[in-house]
């Protein structure tokens, strides 16, 4: 079995002027996987988007600064390492409200008020909007990988660890279908696009590198035939 079993705690930006929405958030999130962040400010805000680099972000309408669909488009305007989902919490029903928030680029808008278990149903479906997990593969396999697509990561021991683009390719193949050996020339279609002049020699030298940053028993070679997962045994 591999080495990345926890999995990763979610990061959620909470931007409410309401000290009262702040602690019951902090609540509900309290016994799922999730570390809370709190600000009343938008300028602060925007300033722990770039620090904290949140997986999600829940704002509201209005701030003393500037409204929250200037809000939104400010985030989405930082040249950011990764694209955080974000969700407008507020209490102001209409049609227009929510276009401007979507428009401004929200993923979603979500009215204050909503039911526990369909606000429970809302994150869990952010969060598999965010992340990859191989445990939502069918066959039975159950394995405790988790990818972040936007980030290029993989989680190891509650510690993410940043991959190149190739390398996040590479990984994402094999986990994605682990019952499969994929020889280099599988690998080279996906990840370089069948581009004639890539070598067997670089698949392995991406395979090398994988290796050292996320484990020696993660991907498993099958000799004479290529890589698979090294969580599922051939029978």
């Amino acid at each position: 079995m591999t080495a990345i079993s926890p999995k990763p705690p979610i990061k959620v930006l909470l931007a409410d002027t309401d000290i009262k929405t702040a602690e019951s958030i902090r609540t509900f999130l309290a016994s799922e996987a999730f570390e809370l962040v709190h600000t009343r400010f938008a300028g602060e805000c925007i300033e722990l988007v770039k620090l904290i680099m949140p997986d999600i972000i829940l704002l509201e309408l209005d701030y003393e600064e500037m409204d929250g669909v200037e809000l939104c488009l400010k985030i989405r305007s930082e040249k950011l390492s990764k694209n955080p989902f974000i969700v407008f919490y507020t209490s102001q029903e209409g049609n227009f409200a929510q276009i401007a928030s979507l428009n401004a680029g929200a993923d979603d808008y979500v009215l204050k008020g909503i039911s526990k278990p369909l606000f429970k149903s809302k994150i869990e479906s952010w969060v598999r909007r965010i992340f990859f997990d191989i445990n939502s593969q069918n066959n039975g396999f159950q394995s405790n990988i988790r990818l972040n697509k936007d980030r290029l990561s993989v989680f190891s021991n509650q510690q993410e660890i940043y991959l190149t683009k190739k390398e996040f390719d590479i990984l994402y193949l094999i986990v994605s279908n682990p019952k499969k050996v994929f020889s280099r020339d599988d690998i080279k279609a996906y990840a370089w696009k069948n581009q004639t002049s890539v070598r067997d020699r670089t698949v392995d030298v991406h395979i090398r590198q994988l290796r050292v940053k996320i484990g020696d028993n993660i991907i498993n070679t099958i000799k004479g035939k290529g890589y698979t997962f090294s969580e599922f045994q051939l029978t």
